[in-house]
């Protein structure tokens, strides 16, 4: 490992854990296995795609990045030290594209050195709920690999799903659901046979696992209504299904359960979907309105607020706001700074959170060292400068977890002003959203009974050719 990647892989970590507030990982330990690994990932997030995972690994892990940023000697090296290659495509020239022939023959030398790569079979970045077809790009490095070592090397394709609950979001969360790895043994026969049909069969392999790992939205245009079924309903049916609602993983099928609820209904009831999105959107609308989260807005929610509740917590709130001020103070300015760089600055959204990331990781570092040095020429003493140290980054973890604290309180007290103030009004919402999950209720029966009928049919079509 080069001194840049061992120093900068614990300060990343710290960092990554931070911008987001809750991370779970399934099946590590297939990332740390012995031997050469290609792990192929979907790509929602930019160059964080590879620091979420080489976070998570023992050794370090070669990535692929966009070819022009390779084109500054300066970023080259450092790029270079972090173990990164380059890819060219045709939006960057396509007299730069031959290049990549360079990049897949080392890709190939260092596989053949047991060393894991990751790599983005999907080509392009964009931040969805969904796997997009494949570039065959990867299976042919792996296969031309293990063809290399005469299907001797024991290459393993390591198919990942990097789940975000909002890409672009800091303090959003990321769960990495890690599949079962591909063995290429079997394909060695076929390579031998038909090239061009072993990298199209192992293609579709990594597809379909891959979409087992995330969630598969069919079309762009059920992406808001998911979110909106989501907020109003995501709870209630992890609890009917015994999942825990603080397990990612578990929050990971609901979101896939509800996504293939809709693809269903897309397709087999189209009509009911439009007017049930319409519905939906109305009542999003009517609670945005007045403030109030939809995760908020439930009858048992309702039922235990109450003034004195509500007056506790804005008490609390008076008491913690001097500390809050405080971690405002040492930690605000790189936050801010960071996010109004990349807003400004950037144009695609699914680099926003990665510029975010990276200014807001250097900026706040040299915050830090500025007020440590300030700290230190006015007190001239190292043992406050060292209880500084310690405060800094405290108070910032305690003004995070703080302002999450503020806006709920806030949002119980709009929701408590609606429940004194405007009973009648209260009285449509729920009933509205009532008749929405209902609505959900129904179609998920019907979706769960549909699927059901399907799985006997291939139990008996098997049962019957068997015999």
């Amino acid at each position: 490992m080069s001194i840049l990647y061992r120093v900068l892989k614990p300060v990343v970590t710290i960092a990554v854990h931070i911008f987001y507030k809750k991370i779970e990982i399934v099946n590590r330990e297939h990332l740390n296995e012995e031997g050469p690994m290609l792990i192929v990932s979907n790509h929602n997030n930019a160059f964080l795609d590879a620091v979420v995972v080489e976070m998570f690994a023992k050794r370090q892990i070669y990535s692929i990045a966009r070819g022009d940023v390779f084109a500054n000697p300066y970023i080259r090296s450092i790029l270079n030290q972090l173990y990164i290659l380059p890819i060219f495509r045709k939006e960057e020239g396509v007299k730069l594209m031959h290049k990549n022939e360079e990049t897949f023959e080392r890709c190939i030398e260092l596989l053949g050195a047991k060393q894991q790569i990751i790599m983005y079979p999907e080509g392009d970045c964009v931040p969805e709920k969904r796997l997009r077809r494949l570039r065959k790009g990867a299976a042919r490095i792996a296969l031309r690999a293990e063809a290399k070592e005469n299907f001797s090397l024991n290459l393993k394709v390591l198919p990942i799903g990097l789940n975000y609950s909002a890409a672009k979001k800091f303090r959003s969360h990321l769960f990495i659901n890690i599949g079962n790895p591909i063995s290429l043994k079997e394909y060695e026969k076929l390579y031998a046979e038909d090239k061009v049909k072993a990298v199209n069969n192992l293609t579709l392999h990594m597809e379909r696992d891959m979409k087992t790992l995330v969630v598969g939205l069919d079309h762009h245009a059920n992406d808001t209504a998911f979110e909106e079924v989501l907020e109003i309903y995501k709870a209630e049916l992890m609890q009917s299904l015994g999942l825990n609602l603080d397990n990612l993983h578990h929050d990971n099928q609901a979101n896939r359960q509800i996504a293939s609820t809709l693809n269903y209904f897309h397709h087999h009831h189209h009509g009911k979907v439009l007017s049930f999105k319409q519905h939906l959107h109305d009542y999003h609308k009517a609670l945005d309105k007045l403030h109030i989260p939809h995760r908020l807005f439930t009858p048992d929610t309702i039922k235990k607020l109450g003034l004195f509740s509500s007056s506790k917590n804005l008490f609390l709130l008076g008491l913690g706001m001097p500390l809050h001020a405080v971690g405002l103070l040492f930690n605000y300015l790189p936050y801010r700074f960071a996010y109004n760089t990349a807003d400004k600055k950037v144009k695609q959204a699914h680099f926003h959170a990665s510029v975010n990331f990276v200014i807001g990781m250097f900026s706040w570092i040299g915050y830090y060292l500025f007020q440590l040095l300030v700290i230190g020429l006015i007190s001239k003493s190292s043992l406050v400068t060292l209880a500084f140290a310690f405060i800094v980054p405290a108070t910032g973890m305690y003004s995070l977890k703080f302002y999450s604290f503020m806006r709920k309180t806030n949002a119980q007290w709009n929701l408590l002003s609606l429940v004194q103030n405007n009973e009648h009004h209260l009285e449509l919402l729920l009933k509205n959203r009532q008749v929405l999950i209902s609505e959900i209720e129904e179609a998920k029966k019907i979706y769960c009974s549909k699927k059901e009928t399907e799985l006997k049919g291939a139990q008996l079509s098997k049962t019957m050719g068997s015999a």
